[in-house]
């Protein structure tokens, strides 16, 4: 959705993962999901700061909310840029 980012989405033994590039091919998080459970798996350089609908983190103030992927389950959404970015998983069953 979001022409600054390549998500990949696979799945394997019933678990969903969506990984997330930036425009270089480096791989930015990895998210995983079952039904209404999310979580991140390690990866990329560095540690992405990630809310989780069981896991929220503060947001940053005064910065632009860019959805980067979409489906009818959650939306994986950024606030921010660089190493202060937030990435937040949106779960429809609690966005709103």
């Amino acid at each position: 959705m979001n022409p600054n980012w390549l998500v990949y989405g696979f799945e394997r033994d019933g678990i969903s993962y969506y990984q997330v590039n930036d425009l270089s091919g480096q791989v930015v998080l990895i998210v995983g999901n079952v039904d209404a459970t999310f979580w991140t798996l390690p990866a990329g350089k560095s540690a992405a700061k990630v809310s989780l609908p069981s896991h929220r983190l503060s947001l940053p103030e005064k910065v632009v909310r860019r959805v980067v992927f979409q489906s009818a389950q959650f939306s994986l959404v950024v606030y921010g840029e660089g190493a202060s970015a937030v990435w937040v998983v949106e779960s429809m069953d609690t966005a709103g």
